[in-house]
């Protein structure tokens, strides 16, 4: 629709693309996940954004050159003109709950341009694309002022403080650290975008931390720190791992082996004698 496009995706398995440099900045972006998670990254070594089914997230296009889908996935992507929004969004990244009012009335709005975009003449269309554009400023403002919110950090260190406590726990979740808190996942997800990182994001994070470090035990293999922390498989594990340090788990051993035998061998702890 004139500067305004809406992709309906629908992924039935595992798919990636690769990272290509750009700093467009004319479009804002929309991603509205129904199912799945759809991953979002600047390249591969950079953190990346998991957008969970139930959730949107909002940003301009700027440095966002790949993405992932691990499951089966059905999702919108709004691609947008960033003159008509920039007022509203600023800069600022904005995620939440499809479960909002205004993306439920955006996402009807959506699927209904799919059914009628090709009976529509160019009076229609403008009418539909500014519909478009006026309730996506709606979900920007109600999703900024959702965020605004004192109990957010607190909520956000505490969560971080009970994830390290149960990190080894096989049933370590978003749904089990929001029950232990006694709030809602809802709740839970909202603090953490402030950080523009996910909870499921978080501990995947941390896990791959802790398995970097046993990972230059000599007793150690991949299979066994990704059974250990709960990746799917040792490939899962090397991907995840790669995505976040740039390298393959291999590569890194490699690298800090040959670290160590240019440090030399550790000084001798044997009593030194002086010259009298």
């Amino acid at each position: 629709m004139r500067d305004v496009t809406i992709v309906d995706l629908r992924g039935a398995s595992y798919g990636r693309t690769a990272a290509e440099p750009t700093r467009d900045e004319e479009q804002v972006w929309m991603w509205i996940v129904h199912r799945g998670t759809w991953t979002l990254g600047e390249t591969d070594a950079a953190p990346e954004i998991d957008i969970s089914q139930g959730r949107f997230h909002i940003r301009q296009r700027a440095g966002l050159t790949r993405f992932e889908t691990s499951q089966p996935t059905v999702a919108h992507k709004l691609m947008l003109p960033a003159a008509s929004l920039a007022a509203s969004l600023r800069g600022r990244t904005v995620s939440g709950a499809t479960a909002m009012a205004e993306v439920r009335l955006l996402t009807a709005h959506a699927t209904m341009i799919h059914r009628t975009l090709p009976d529509l003449g160019p009076a229609g269309v403008q009418a539909a694309r500014d519909t478009m554009l006026e309730l996506v400023t709606s979900v920007i403002r109600r999703g900024l002022d959702g965020t605004d919110s004192p109990l957010a950090a607190p909520l956000t260190a505490t969560a971080k403080n009970l994830v390290e406590q149960r990190l080894a726990e096989a049933d370590l979740s978003p749904t089990m650290v929001a029950g232990e808190l006694h709030v809602s996942l809802r709740t839970l997800q909202r603090a953490f975008a402030d950080e523009n990182e996910s909870v499921a994001t978080y501990i995947r994070n941390r896990r791959l931390d802790q398995a970097r470090l046993e990972l230059t035990d000599p007793r150690a293999s991949i299979t066994e720190l990704a059974a250990r922390w709960h990746f799917a498989d040792s490939s899962h594990l090397s991907r995840a791992f790669k995505r976040r340090y740039g390298q393959t788990p291999t590569a890194y051993l490699r690298q800090a082996r040959k670290s160590r035998r240019l440090a030399g061998p550790p000084p001798s702890g044997g009593k030194t004698r002086s010259a009298t």
